[in-house]
């Protein structure tokens, strides 16, 4: 990377209808005329537009989305199941929010694809008659729900309990049908924490989580064919880190099986041997196959973009992660094969001291000029949109940006 100008921060003038359309992290968006766009928090919404998310003010309403995907605690309005949770699958147990979208194949779209981040975790929530309702999570199954519980029940915000909080990576795929797209069906999960999760009822990982994707050709075997590539953080107690695993585009849109890239090439299957969705159970106490780190950061989140306007196949990836000051940051790095990443490139005008709390471009991605997608962008100008969490339910900002690359 040579340099970097970065614009001021400014606001997304788009009014989300609250509740249900929350934005906790920016929306991924997909195709160009009209705009679609994923809203998602621990729930996903696909949302259409004809208005230009960058430069008009406009409102989304549930008129102009359906309700795409919903945790396995949740009713179609919303409301509460039951705690027992029976038919739950860990990945959709608690969250499962739809983290980016692509329609596949390019050239004749059959498929849109999106990657979902999930949970199952110990959750409480207050009911609307005074009540608590808490989800017990069925992985370390060892620490009680009312013992220790993810949620907001006194008021002060929600806080995490990480002794039972597990993530996961699912993939979710809309096919074309009648003219148009039908439900999200979850196809389970692609990757898996090296640690795996729980081992004789201790913890070894809190999952795999914040994914994002791109779609590209290969460019380190030059395997013939297009791939889906995806980032992801891999939370696991040991050999932690943004990994990085791929799978070629099948002719339906969807993606064929994950192989990691292990630090030398992609040539192990991303799941453990034998796992299967209906099976996923046995698998809790079985660490995930060999996996490499692809950026040495502390990182949240990793999102990747083709720059198109470059003559040679050139990428950039924007880090979002704590330094060892746990200052809030967001870097650059260029590739020029999607697995090897230069040095990073600091926007210090965008650094948070106080931490995250306080950060303004939550979950970043890369958003074209003409705001029509998250992967195809041009160096000589692109935003960079994020979720502000110091407003609730949730602010998307935006950052124009132009870079040089060597």
């Amino acid at each position: 990377m040579a340099t970097v100008d970065a614009g001021a921060l400014t606001a997304w003038r788009v009014t989300l209808q609250y509740p249900p359309l929350i934005a906790e992290i920016p929306p991924a968006t997909f195709g160009a005329s009209p705009h679609g766009l994923l809203v998602s928090t621990a729930w996903s919404y696909a949302c259409s537009t004809s208005a230009d998310p960058i430069t008009d003010a406009f409102s989304l309403t549930t008129a102009d989305c359906v309700l795409a995907t919903l945790p396995d605690n949740r009713s179609a309005d919303l409301g509460f199941e039951p705690a027992s949770l029976p038919g739950a699958v860990p990945w959709e147990r608690t969250y499962y929010g739809l983290f980016t979208a692509d329609f596949q194949p390019a050239s004749a779209p059959a498929a849109l694809v999106s990657f979902a981040h999930g949970e199952d975790k110990n959750e409480a929530w207050l009911l609307p008659d005074g009540g608590i309702v808490c989800y017990q999570n069925d992985i370390n199954t060892n620490v009680a729900c009312s013992a220790c519980a993810s949620g907001d029940v006194d008021g002060g915000g929600y806080v995490d309990c990480f002794a039972a909080y597990n993530a996961f990576v699912s993939v979710a795929v809309s096919q074309l049908a009648d003219g148009g797209f039908g439900p999200f069906v979850n196809q389970g999960p692609v990757v898996w924490p090296a640690s795996g999760y729980t081992d004789g009822g201790s913890k070894t990982s809190y999952g795999v989580r914040q994914p994002s994707a791109i779609v590209a050709p290969d460019l380190v075997d030059k395997l013939a064919g297009d791939f889906f590539y995806i980032y992801y953080v891999d939370e696991s107690l040991t050999s932690p880190g943004t990994k990085l695993a791929r799978a070629a585009v099948l002719p339906s849109g969807a993606p064929g099986p994950f192989v990691s890239w292990t630090g030398a090439d992609f040539d192990t299957l991303a799941l453990p041997v034998g796992f299967s969705p209906a099976n996923a159970a046995a698998f809790f106490a079985q660490p995930g196959p060999p996996s490499a780190a692809v950026v040495p950061d502390n990182t949240i989140r990793v999102g990747v973009a083709h720059l198109t306007d470059l003559s040679a196949p050139t990428y950039l990836a924007v880090e979002e992660l704590y330094d060892a000051a746990s200052t809030w940051r967001i870097e650059l790095r260029a590739s020029h094969d999607l697995v090897h990443f230069g040095p990073a490139v600091d926007l210090a005008e965008l650094a948070q001291p106080l931490g995250v709390g306080a950060a303004t471009l939550r979950y970043p991605l890369f958003l074209s000029a003409d705001a029509t997608s998250n992967t195809e962008i041009q160096a000589s100008g692109f935003y960079l949109i994020g979720s502000d969490q110091t407003v609730f339910p949730g602010l998307i900002n935006q950052v124009f940006v132009a870079v040089t690359v060597r």
